[in-house]
Parts: C-alpha cells; structure tokens; sequence
C-alpha cells in the first residue's frame, strides 16, 4: 500500500470512528433524556370482564373527577357497558383526555379500554397513540395502564416517541400527569433522521 493509499485508509478511518463515537453519544443524549428508574406500579384489572353485560350504551362520554370536584379524565367511546356487580365498564373506540393541574392536556385513542368504576384506574389496548400539543411530542404502543391514585400512565410494552425534533424507539414507558413528563424505561434508541443537537432542549 502506498503513502497516499496509507493516509486515505487512516483518514476514512478516523472519520468512521468519529461517526461511530458521535451515534454512541448520541444513545447517551437519549437514554440521559428518557431514561427513568421509576418504580414499577400495576394497575389490577382483568383482560375483561367474566359475564354479560347489565346493560349497553352507545355514544357514550365518561368525566373522572378528584376529591375538590376538579376534572382529571375525560373518556368518549363509540359504545359502553356495564358490569355492575365486577364494577367495571367496557369502552370501544376509545378517546381520553387528561388534564393537568396547569390546564395542559394530553390526547390518547385505543381500539378499547376497561374501567374500576370504584378506583378510577384504567387500561386501554389496540393501537394506542397518544399526544401533547404542549410538548410537542406523540407516541404508539399497543397498551396502557392508567393508576389514578399517583396519577400515572404506564406500558411495558414496545413504544415509539417522536417529535418535531426526534424519534425514539424503546421498551416501556410512563407518562407522569403531575411532573408532566414521559420516561421511555429500558433499550432506549434513536429511528431514522435525528435532530438531536439542534440546541434546543427536548
């Protein structure tokens, strides 16, 4: 190999290696970002109901509210029903939304979803997608745990994350109602273009 040949080789060589420390770097950025060591929490609820309904509407709209009367979650489903003895409500072609103490709202649809009438607490499931106009940010998973008493929404389930700014792929994630933000928990990495150091924060 030649002189030239010899210093084309380190050049490229230098430059991959540039390119390869700047992705890891950027996996750092990320798993930094949405990383979180939240303590797990489960929602107990049953895949769905045992028996057969009390009863059946349809166009139905459904207000969850805190102890001072203030307006938590707002659910609309296509149809609803009812399970009074297990206390539970079945919602198809689900759309929930969440409100802050701030006012801000986050946005979340499902194929349906399944209620304790006495905690308040919720699961969802079939292409889940969910977003905040505040935050500019939206994500798609397949299901959804929402435990009302901390005021969380969790998945353990593949979730993607993106924005105007980025696009993220990882397992697991919560959406915390009262810090107002989302965590992706484990195997967190960038999909497609990124736009990570444009210098503005996430």
């Amino acid at each position: 190999m030649s002189f030239k040949n010899k210093r084309f080789f380190v050049k490229s060589s230098l430059a991959i290696a540039a390119l390869l420390i700047f992705v890891g770097v950027a996996v750092i950025v990320v798993n930094r970002l949405f990383l979180s060591s939240e303590p797990d929490s489960t929602v107990s609820l049953p895949a769905e109901s045992t028996n057969e309904a009390d009863y059946v509407i349809k166009g139905i709209n459904y207000v969850s509210t805190d102890k001072n009367g203030v307006k938590v979650w707002e659910l609309t489903a296509q149809t609803a029903e009812y399970f009074d003895d297990q206390g539970l409500i079945e919602f198809d072609q689900v759309s929930i939304a969440f409100f802050t103490k701030e006012g801000h709202a986050y946005a979340l649809r499902a194929d349906v979803g399944i209620v304790n009438t006495e905690t308040q607490d919720f699961r969802v499931s079939g292409n889940v997608s969910g977003s905040s106009e505040k935050d500019d940010v939206s994500f798609r998973t397949q299901s959804l745990q929402y435990q009302a008493g901390i005021q969380e929404v969790r998945t353990e389930d593949t979730v993607f994350l993106e924005s105007s700014r980025f696009k993220l792929k990882g397992q697991g994630m919560v959406l915390d109602l009262q810090k107002e933000k989302v965590y992706l928990l484990h195997n967190v990495e960038a999909v497609g273009k990124q736009e990570l150091f444009s210098g503005r924060k996430p």
